[in-house]
């Protein structure tokens, strides 16, 4: 590769050569930091000087071989053809000096007695041969040379200043490991020219991009490689291969394996503290500061400084600044893991030994894989902690399992790390818990787990149904509130009251959650007598929320205290229970859009915090809130991601929410193999013991109804309407399932029995300002009467629906709307409300509705195709014109609507009937909305 930015030192050894071709000998000794291209310039310096009619005597020193006496020299005579005469003196005075040097025996007297005659001897044969014709000497490494060669060299040195001999080395002056001959009896000679290279400017890098890469480099992508490569030619070079092997265009710096070999080569090369620093600041990283660096790598201070000049020297370390994260990578990844263990737990110990954040020292721990301390379990649980509310449950699931670890089992604490972890496990991944609730029911029986803590494990046992465990768990607890005693039915009832648990969200809920299991237990709804519900805490308010939807009247407190949990309380394990009940009571009470902007919200909070669990629950309630929205494709959506973001097995009893979301929207959508898919994953049994399985068994009645099974979707309407009587439970806007039975009733041709369904349904509905569950439920009542009811109550269902914001629900009523207009003979009207519904139902994406509207309505509907080749015709004025007409718009609503006069409004439409061949309005193609 070419040379860049080296012309001043090229230039000089030329000099130098010069001078040594008239008969004055010359050093120059080339020093820098590693991979700033000394090599490359003293091997392009003596390619050039071999061009010249000179003698070139090359040698390189290595760190390995500098216990290997005279190893340069007899490179520098060995690597070149010699006369014979000379090559054989040379052969046969290097074979002694070198045995003499390596005789077991030898002192130093002898051995300088042995090597100084052939030392000069050695140096008269240079001398000799420059005479005949010129000398250049290289050295490279020369740091790394043995002892007698330097000395061979300083004596060739001294004596060549009217030779025609020139002498060049490299070094790395920085290591401090330098040869002292070389310092003392080469460097400082006054005649030695001393040539320094530094890293590349940024001009320097542009140029070798250019030439690397065919086409100048932009200012980013030079800023990109100056800044990762520091200058240095070795790792610009690397970076420069590293994207050649990928062969894409260059957008960056590649960081790959010729990078990583480039940078362990310059810091090997540079020496053990020099390594070792580096290893430091790759551990250490955003905590390197003196004192810990320092106290972690513990050389001397002369040494350590050296290091650091070598670090900024490289390029590998900007001045004043962490080197590049790649580089402390590629540090990382070349240790050893027993060295990596080491160095974190001395940095773990030296940074709390100043202080550092409890955060910050259980990385360290952590890394280390744990610390024989007794001050480590203290940190890691605070570590924890923190990290919890620093949105990283993963880390403090891997703080707590060391504090375990290292926690004896009679200790009190580790109950209450395992709580901690299982918690912080559970936002991760609900199935992981599994492998501790044995041992947390444990710690509750043993009595190591009592108070509020003790009912977490509670929850999780629910949530995967392990209901008689739970119970255990329940009565273990309500025994010792030493309210009670005995452990049969009676006794519960007397021991598990509402203050048993201190008001834990899970007693609380469970008349809710598993009405069952509190009615065994005895647990009501009644919250304490004598305090206001509605200033209570957000598990109270919560609560209090859902019991207000079962009572009658209730719905402003409903909505205010729904209102005020979600507006108060932070997202975290202990609120996305009451948060949940929240979000609950505005859908029950139709505030849609409200619901779906916090649902929105906090799903956004979950993902930020690293909670896979939290973000799928709400994804999961956002999906029924979709639903109810009559927006399936939203719905679809949200219900696919809650379901990859927890396993199937992991979402326990709450599998049934977004499985019925699914089915819901897939059926409605048509794709019943989608519902079908969603009906073969496997459910446990104890989600039919809770609302997520009333919800589940509605949405696979809907899915046997459309596909015809109607006995099958009779069953599970019926087991959903006694299921939800019995628990008290009974919501309409969660769960109609009073319209789905009515519609199965429909079907059979028992008329009376589908309307005592609706007018029981909307007598439940009376006190409630409840459109979009009113709205459906006239639908229905509407089917059961004659064509001429029918129109009034399908006019207020439409108006509802609109009202409500069920798009689903305003599709299907202005479909029977349309057909019930048809049947009256209002032909005109009935096109109108047909092309409406069909849009409506397209948006929906619900085709078996779109499918249904064509089949029944077609081209008598202005439904089928009008012919793309007549729309064409249309200018772009005519054909907004024509699709705020074809929406039923008034002449005088299309002109303000376009800001046009009313007379260009009939102007336009005159042109459009007469192009598309059609007589008024109400025959205009459906099609023109949409284009």
């Amino acid at each position: 590769m070419r040379l860049f930015e080296r012309e001043t030192e090229i230039n000089a050894l030329n000099d130098l050569l010069d001078s040594s071709l008239r008969g004055t000998g010359s050093t120059a000794v080339i020093s820098g930091a590693t991979g700033m291209g000394k090599t490359a310039l003293i091997n392009a310096f003596a390619k050039k000087a071999a061009d010249r009619e000179v003698i070139v005597l090359s040698a390189a020193a290595s760190r390995s071989e500098r216990a290997l006496q005279l190893g340069v020299i007899s490179q520098l005579f060995r690597g070149v053809e010699l006369p014979p005469s000379v090559a054989a003196r040379v052969t046969e005075e290097l074979d002694k000096g070198v045995l003499a040097a390596t005789l077991p025996d030898s002192t130093a007297d002898i051995v300088d007695r042995t090597t100084a005659p052939l030392l000069h001897g050695l140096c008269n044969e240079l001398l000799a041969l420059a005479q005949q014709i010129p000398v250049v000497i290289t050295a490279d490494d020369a740091h790394h040379a043995d002892e007698l060669s330097l000395r061979c060299l300083a004596q060739l040195t001294r004596r060549a200043r009217s030779s025609r001999i020139l002498v060049v080395l490299t070094q790395n002056a920085e290591i401090g490991q330098s040869n002292s001959v070389l310092q003392a009896e080469i460097l400082h000679r006054p005649d030695c020219r001393q040539l320094r290279l530094g890293p590349l400017t940024r001009a320097g890098v542009a140029a070798t991009l250019k030439t690397a890469l065919d086409q100048p480099a932009n200012q980013q992508l030079t800023d990109s490689y100056n800044t990762l490569s520091g200058g240095n030619p070795l790792l610009l070079r690397a970076l420069i291969d590293d994207h050649r092997q990928t062969g894409t265009a260059p957008g960056g710096p590649e960081v790959g394996q010729c990078f990583e070999q480039a940078v362990l080569a310059c810091l090997y090369r540079s020496g053990t503290e020099v390594l070792r620093l580096a290893q430091v600041f790759a551990v250490v990283g955003e905590e390197a500061s003196c004192d810990v660096l320092e106290a972690c790598v513990k050389p001397e201070t002369d040494a350590a400084n050296r290091a650091f000049r070598v670090l900024m020297a490289t390029g590998l370390m900007p001045a004043d600044k962490l080197p590049h994260q790649a580089v402390r990578t590629v540090v990382l990844n070349g240790m050893s893991d027993e060295d990596r263990r080491r160095l974190h737990a001395r940095t773990a110990e030296v940074l709390y030994s100043n202080g550092g954040h409890a955060v910050t020292v259980a990385r360290h721990v952590v890394a280390a894989d744990g610390l024989p301390e007794p001050w480590s379990v203290p940190v890691l649980r605070e570590a924890a902690q923190l990290a919890l509310l620093d949105r990283e449950p993963a880390f403090a699931v891997s703080c707590l399992r060391l504090a375990l670890r290292d926690t004896a089992p009679g200790d009190q604490r580790r109950s209450e790390l395992l709580i901690m972890m299982t918690s912080a496990q559970w936002q991760v991944d609900p199935l992981s818990v599994g492998r501790q609730l044995s041992d947390l029911i444990g710690g509750i029986r043993n009595r190591q787990l009592v108070g509020p803590q003790a009912m977490t494990p509670v929850s999780y046992l629910l949530w995967h149904g392990r209901i008689d465990e739970a119970t255990e768990a329940m009565e273990h607890i309500g025994a010792r509130a030493g309210t009670g005693t005995g452990t049969g039915t009676g006794a519960r009832a007397d021991t598990l009251g509402w203050h048993t648990f201190d008001e834990h969200f899970t007693s609380l809920s469970l008349p809710y959650t598993f009405p069952d299991l509190a009615r065994r237990l005895n647990l009501d709804r009644r919250l304490p007598a004598g305090e206001d519900e509605s200033t209570g805490d957000s598990t109270r308010q919560s609560i209090a929320a859902l019991a207000g939807l079962l009572r009658e009247g209730d719905d402003a407190d409903t909505l205010v205290m729904a209102q005020s949990v979600l507006q108060a309380v932070r997202l975290d394990n202990e609120t996305v229970g009451p948060l949940t009940a929240a979000l609950v009571a505005l859908l029950c009470l139709d505030r849609l859009d409200e619901a779906a902007s916090w649902c929105d919200s906090l799903m956004e909070q979950a993902g930020a915090r690293a909670a896979p669990t939290w973000h799928g629950v709400f994804g999961a309630i956002r999906s029924i809130i979709a639903l109810h929205q009559g927006n399936l494709s939203a719905a679809e959506k949200h219900a696919t991601a809650a379901l990859k973001l927890i396993s199937a097995k992991g979402w326990g009893v709450l599998i049934g929410v977004p499985l019925a979301s699914l089915i819901f929207a897939a059926t409605a959508m048509g794709r019943h193999e989608v519902a079908d898919e969603c009906l073969r994953i496997p459910v446990p049994e104890a989600m039919y013991q809770t609302p997520a399985g009333l919800l589940y068994l509605r949405a696979r009645g809907r899915h046997h109804l459309a596909r015809g099974r109607l006995y099958a979707a009779l069953a599970d309407f019926r087991s959903c309407g006694r299921l939800a009587r019995q628990w008290d439970l009974d919501l309409p806007t969660l769960l109609p399932w009073r319209t789905d039975l009515a519609s199965c009733y429909i079907e059979q041709g028992d008329i009376p029995q589908a309307r005592r369904l609706a007018t029981e349904q909307l007598d439940m509905l009376e006190d409630r300002r409840l459109a979009r569950v009113r709205g459906s439920t006239l639908r229905l009542l509407a089917a059961t009467h004659g064509i001429r009811e029918r129109l009034g109550l399908l006019r207020q269902a439409t108006d509802l629906a609109q009202d409500g914001g069920d798009q689903l629900e305003l599709a299907h009523a202005l479909t029977e709307l349309s057909q019930t207009l048809a049947g009256l003979g209002e032909h005109g009207q009935a096109r109108l409300v047909a092309r409406r519904a069909h849009r409506v139902a397209t948006h929906c994406g619900a085709q078996p509705l779109q499918r249904m509207l064509m089949r029944h309505n077609g081209s008598g509907l202005g439904l089928g195709d009008s012919g793309s080749e007549s729309l064409s015709e249309l200018s772009d004025a005519e054909r907004r014109v024509a699709a705020l007409a074809s929406e039923g718009h008034t002449n005088r609503q299309i002109a303000n609507r376009l800001y046009i006069t009313i007379s260009t409004v009939e102007q336009h439409l005159t042109q459009v009937y007469r192009k598309l061949n059609v007589k008024s309005r109400s025959e205009l193609p459906v099609s023109l909305p949409q284009t």
